[in-house]
C-alpha cells in the first residue's frame, strides 16, 4: 500500500477518531506509519497481515485448530520461545490473523494513539524513535495480554504461554508456538509441529 493510499484508507475508515488520524500523522517515522496502519487495516477489514518477505506455508484455513475456530478473534505466533526471560518474549509481527473490529487490535491502537497524544503534549514525539516499543512487537504483546486481562476478568499467566508445543487458546486469542510462525528462530526437536509461515529473514 502506497502512502497515498494508506493516507486514503485512514480517512475513510476513521473518519469519527480524529485522533488516530492525527497520531498516524504525528508519527516519528516512515516505518512507524506502516506498523501503525498494518494494526489500522487489521482493526477495519479483519484478514491476515504479512509483511513483504513473509507467505504462508501452511493453507491459511488449516491454520486454527477445530476446537478454537467458533472463538478465536486473533491468532498470533511468539517470535522467540525458547530459552528467553519472560519480559524478552513476543508476539511475531510479520503474520497476524485477527477479526474485523478486534477489541485487541483496537487496545492496541489506542495504546499507541494514547502514547503520542502524551509524547506531544510534553514536545517529547522526537523522543518516541524505538519502533519495537511504539508501534512494534513489544507493545503489541503487551496491549493483547492487558486486553486479554480485561476481557478474560483475570490475570495472563506469562509463564503460561512460555516453552509452547501447541496452540493454546487464551480467551478468545489463539497463542501460536514458535515454530508456527518463526520456525528458524527457535529450536524444537524434529516433527513437532507445522511451519505454518516462512519468513524469508530467518
Amino acid at each position: 500500500m502506497t502512502d497515498a493510499a494508506g493516507e486514503r484508507f485512514l480517512r475513510k475508515h476513521f473518519r469519527s477518531r480524529p485522533d488516530i488520524i492525527d497520531t498516524y500523522f504525528a508519527l516519528p517515522s516512515t516505518t512507524h506509519k506502516a506498523d501503525f496502519l498494518r494494526y489500522l487495516v487489521l482493526f477495519a477489514e479483519g484478514g491476515v497481515w504479512f509483511d513483504r518477505i513473509s507467505c504462508e506455508n501452511t493453507p491459511i484455513r488449516d491454520w486454527i485448530p477445530k476446537g478454537f475456530k467458533d472463538v478465536v478473534n486473533l491468532v498470533v505466533g511468539l517470535e522467540a520461545d525458547m530459552g528467553l526471560n519472560d519480559d524478552a518474549r513476543q508476539f511475531a509481527p510479520w503474520a497476524i490473523m485477527a477479526a474485523p473490529k478486534s477489541p485487541h487490535v483496537l487496545r492496541f491502537i489506542n495504546d499507541i494513539v494514547g502514547a503520542v497524544h502524551g509524547a506531544a503534549k510534553g514536545d517529547k514525539l522526537a523522543g518516541l524513535g524505538d519502533v519495537s516499543g511504539l508501534t512494534g512487537p513489544k507493545r503489541f504483546t503487551r496491549a493483547v495480554l492487558e486486553s486479554l486481562e480485561i476481557s478474560t476478568n483475570g490475570t495472563v499467566d506469562k509463564n503460561g504461554i512460555a516453552h509452547l508445543l501447541r496452540p493454546l487458546l487464551v480467551g478468545d486469542v489463539a497463542i501460536m508456538p514458535g515454530y508456527s510462525f518463526a520456525a528458524s528462530l527457535n529450536t524444537y526437536e524434529a516433527g513437532v509441529g507445522t511451519r505454518l509461515v516462512r519468513h524469508h529473514s530467518n
